[in-house]
């Protein structure tokens, strides 16, 4: 897979690889390099409105949660659900404040009937059965259909992920495959077509090599 983008994510280098090929290409240009105040701050925002996870109430027994929050990264036919644990200011609880955050890796989904954006953050909602998998450590029992998937609150385009703690919880070849593997089954739909190339992309796109395409006979 072929990356068009100014900006280098850590999954880059993989382009360069043997076995990568040539035979489609990823349009990344005006991405947005994501600093981890950039996150920080968006995590706020959901903590200011309440958008996370207090207490578990089951059979009348109050129970912690291992996370407080859970987000995704989308990459092509795969899902890389993350938790967060949250440290939260709550002595005034109309105005809560994060301090910190750390993210753990959960699980992966694959689904390779998906179309949309390739490259993605999202929020997913902490639903009961989500929470009571976790906490009994079933995550065989969480299921992507039953995924509540919402916008983040992230300015729209990709993603450079490298500066968010992303690169210690995935690694670059699950991120890079992911997305090779859904360029390819959008391969001969024309209407999924990368935007924005120059016809000179668009030959290379196709598996052609424009030196010795289309020459003048």
């Amino acid at each position: 897979m072929r990356i068009i983008d100014k900006n280098k994510d850590y999954y880059d280098y993989l382009a360069h690889q043997p076995d990568s090929d040539d035979g489609v290409t990823f349009d990344r240009r005006g991405s947005i390099p994501l600093r981890s105040e950039d996150f920080f701050n968006i995590l706020s925002e959901h903590v200011k409105h309440h958008e996370y996870y207090r207490r578990y109430w089951w059979l009348w027994k109050e129970e912690p949660s291992k996370y407080n929050k859970f987000f995704a990264v989308r990459a092509g036919v795969k899902l890389f659900l993350i938790g967060l644990k949250l440290e939260i200011d709550e002595t005034d609880f109309r105005n809560c404040i994060l301090k910190s955050y750390k993210m753990e890796f959960i699980k992966t989904f694959e689904d390779f009937n998906y179309r949309g954006k390739i490259l993605d953050i999202v929020s997913v909602d902490h639903s009961d059965l989500l929470i009571t998998a976790i906490n009994k450590k079933k995550f065989e029992n969480i299921k992507l259909p039953e995924l509540v998937i919402k916008n983040m609150g992230l300015p729209d385009g990709f993603y450079i992920l490298k500066n968010i703690g992303i690169p210690s919880i995935i690694p670059p070849e699950q991120i890079y495959y992911g997305m090779e593997t859904y360029l390819f089954s959008l391969k001969n739909d024309q209407n999924c077509e990368s935007r924005g190339l120059t016809d000179s992309e668009k030959i290379i796109n196709h598996g052609f090599d424009k030196k010795t395409s289309f020459r003048n006979m």
